[in-house]
């Protein structure tokens, strides 16, 4: 039976982050366990452990041999923190976030997914949200532990990095298989000639296809490479030739799916579109896979300008949204779609999900080192809420980072695009921050 080790504060305490009490027991037995539970996991927490020894030891054990480990970031707790880093560290494989929607995520783990709930004023999970967070974790699991799915950004940034664990510490399952030398070899190449990194990437190819074809979390490094190309036909050539039980991981399904979305070819969309929908059909859905067919409906309508794609396009987003609120590309999809093309209730709906979509951006945002895009992001946002101060000082943020021309280029079209729904003082702002934002652009940027 596989293992799943749940780390959290104990009992009722308030989250910091968000000044509200959370009664950590209460998710733990009412959502994350019995969720677990059902994907076939024998579950523990630390206070649950009765195998004695060393307690410290005993806990990084769990910490690093399980085959799932769920975390609650809990506000911060530094117990939980320091746990969240030795597994990414030590282990490829399923490190599952949770945490309380608002609570800011720190800037180191803001890579990762973190699958939020909201509390009632006792600290109780909203009725609502037991059965959403309870469901997506299963989903999670199930695919996780017959996929091998691997949640750490250590082994995701360096697919080369291996740790050669005692057998004691081996998951007494899943365990992930380590990869030749010569595959972390040819993984770890980024060469910056283009006809370099294609070869680097058929290499990787060729290395999985005589030594781990049937191991999921090789080929997803493989299409990884050259996604990162934009080598389209080889990515969907070399998916298509995988074993069947190997390409039917959510992951090679979803990354194809971009890829038929991105070569867009005779029948491509159509066979992404079905790709995804059976995907949702299979797991119930997920914020990823909802974004997906997003995408796909909103490029298929900047060609057919079918109003039932754009319509399915924000059906998709919004799914993808209320699935996994602390996902905020769904939300930001769907907020400018709606601005566009949502009429009067799409203004009543924007309402209410602007804010929570700039909730989401903030809590994966560090205020003091937040990234490009997501200052880019809440900059759009703040734009479209009226908030002229809080957008003029994402602008000035940008402005000091000196950003590449093209990224530039990128987020003043987006700006630019605004300026037909606003009027008056709204429009005199944005168009000053467009203006500063092109000044920049033209000048070259920090890369002209």
């Amino acid at each position: 039976m596989p293992t799943c080790y749940v780390t959290t504060p104990f009992g009722k305490r308030v989250n910091p982050a968000t000044g509200k009490a959370v009664d950590y027991d209460d998710l733990y037995f009412r959502a994350i366990k019995p969720a677990a539970e059902q994907a076939g996991c024998d579950v523990i927490r630390a206070d649950e452990d009765s195998g004695g020894g060393i307690i410290h030891k005993t806990i990084l054990r769990l910490v690093i041999s399980a085959d799932v480990f769920i975390a609650d970031l809990g506000g911060g707790n530094p117990n939980v923190m320091y746990e969240v880093g030795v597994r990414h560290a030590a282990k490829r494989g399923m490190a599952i976030l949770v945490g309380e929607a608002g609570n800011r995520v720190p800037f180191d783990i803001s890579y990762s997914r973190v699958f939020t709930y909201e509390v009632e004023e006792s600290g109780n999970l909203k009725d609502a949200d037991v059965d959403r967070l309870r469901n997506l974790l299963y989903s999670v699991i199930e695919q996780g532990l017959s996929q091998e799915r691997n949640d750490s950004p250590v082994f995701e940034f360096f697919p080369g990095y291996r740790v050669e664990a005692p057998e004691e510490l081996q998951a007494r399952q899943a365990k992930a298989r380590p990869y030749s030398t010569e595959l972390k070899e040819a993984l770890a190449r980024t060469p910056g000639s283009p006809n370099l990194r294609e070869k680097a990437a058929k290499d990787a190819e060729q290395i999985v296809r005589t030594t781990s074809l049937d191991d999921p979390a090789a080929a997803v490094e493989v299409l990884k490479k050259y996604r990162d190309i934009s080598a389209w036909g080889d990515l969907i050539r070399f998916a298509d030739e995988l074993p069947p039980e190997v390409r039917q991981s959510a992951q090679i399904q979803q990354t194809l799916a971009l890829a038929l979305n991105r070569r867009n070819g005779p029948g491509d969309r159509d066979r992404a579109v079905a790709l995804m929908e059976r995907l949702v059909k299979s797991t119930g859905g997920d914020g990823e896979t909802h974004g997906i067919l997003g995408r796909i409906y909103k490029d298929r309508f900047n060609l057919t300008r079918n109003p039932v794609d754009i319509e399915r396009a924000i059906a998709h987003y919004r799914a993808g949204f209320e699935k996994e609120p602390s996902d905020y590309y769904p939300g930001v999809n769907l907020v400018n779609l709606l601005l566009v093309y949502g009429g009067e209730s799409g203004k009543r709906e924007l309402a209410t999900l602007l804010p929570r979509v700039r909730e989401a951006v903030a809590a994966r945002m560090d205020p003091e080192r937040g990234e490009y895009w997501e200052l880019a992001t809440a900059l759009h946002l703040a734009a479209i809420a009226g908030e002229w101060d809080e957008a003029r000082g994402f602008a000035d943020r940008i402005r000091r980072q000196v950003p590449d021309k093209w990224m530039l280029e990128s987020t003043v079209g987006d700006l630019q695009r605004l300026e037909s729904s606003m009027s008056g003082s709204d429009l005199q702002a944005l168009q000053a921050i467009v203006a500063m934002l092109a000044q920049l652009q033209n000048a070259g940027g920090g890369n002209a």
